[in-house]
């Protein structure tokens, strides 16, 4: 609490003579992750695609302790410059490097098998500190970097921690203060990761991806989600990785209690591409439709998605008046 408080005071303090970013508006391609085909991708030069996310493994830009490879990233912006986009980034603590093992930080393994550093241990906030200081001091003056979307303590880029009861009990366990306890302190840790990033990046735009982090009828993610859209004076956004033809659904902004409609910015990412048997037949279109509905400003497709419906990316840069 005390390393938050001091972090927060930090923060105030260098916010002074920062201006903020433009947030992501428009229509987006997100990339595989750590893509070998980057420079070829048909994204860039494709006119109705107005921004590009770029993601990496921890593991991917710091084989060493201390040691940092921003190539991918640096590419990316390179590409972004010439074609005339912008690009969100995005590194996911689940994947850490061995090394962080080997200095003792424990795994979390949930009952379905899905895995990440103990978001709580002073040897992964310690790093990963480090590591978000180092990537803002080397990407948050980049004019072309219009978003960060945060890991923040889940079993992958979005906020998924304990799902289910099994995991809620295995987790007041560790946390040692009775039935729930484990809740509150899943959420400290990710306040934690999330300060980091604040102080990191200054003037630009954040995003937090929601995720079941406990099973108590979205109460702490809604929570976490009120205290990180409390933090001012720069932008705070939310990110669902699950848009799809029908969700989210009843006008809720998933895993919280809040109204879509009370909330922005938010940026979508399809479940899936257009073809994956998991978008259940749904057209691109469909799915675009049902992101206006959701109050979207930016939403991220497939690399192959764009050339099954061009005229529905660019209705979507329409409606939010992105072009």
């Amino acid at each position: 609490m005390k390393k938050l408080l001091v972090s927060m005071l930090a923060i105030t303090a260098f916010y002074s003579g920062f201006s903020q970013k433009v947030t992501p508006l428009g229509s987006m391609v997100v990339l595989p992750v750590s893509d070998v085909n980057i420079s070829s991708e048909a994204c860039w030069k494709d006119p109705n695609v107005l921004g590009v996310q770029l993601r990496v493994n921890w593991r991917d830009i710091a084989p060493k302790d201390g040691t940092y490879n921003w190539k991918y990233f640096t590419t990316g912006i390179q590409l972004a410059t010439t074609n005339n986009k912008w690009v969100v980034l995005v590194v996911n603590g689940a994947s850490p490097p061995e090394w962080l093992y080997d200095d003792g930080v424990p795994q979390w393994t949930s009952t379905d098998g899905k895995r990440a550093p103990y978001p709580w241990n002073s040897i992964l906030q310690s790093k990963w500190s480090a590591m978000t200081t180092a990537m803002g001091s080397q990407f948050n003056g980049q004019s072309l970097v219009h978003a960060i979307t945060m890991w923040c303590g889940g079993t992958s880029l979005e906020s998924f921690f304990a799902e289910t009861q099994a995991d809620a009990t295995a987790l007041d366990q560790i946390a040692g203060g009775g039935a729930g306890s484990g809740a509150a302190f899943w959420e400290s840790a990710a306040k934690t990761l999330i300060t980091d990033f604040l102080g990191a990046f200054p003037n630009t735009p954040l995003y937090l991806a929601t995720g079941t982090c406990y099973p108590n009828n979205d109460a702490t993610m809604t929570d976490l989600v009120n205290w990180f859209r409390s933090q001012s004076p720069a932008t705070r956004g939310l990110e669902s990785d699950a848009l799809q033809k029908y969700y989210p659904s009843y006008g809720l902004f998933p895993h919280t209690t809040l109204l879509a409609s009370s909330i922005s910015p938010i940026m979508y990412q399809d479940l899936a591409a257009i073809s994956s048997p998991r978008m259940k037949g749904a057209t691109l279109a469909d799915v675009i439709s049902h992101g206006e509905k959701e109050n979207a400003k930016a939403i991220q497709v497939y690399p192959t998605d764009p050339a099954t419906d061009e005229t529905s990316l660019a209705n979507f840069n329409t409606f939010v008046r992105a072009k």
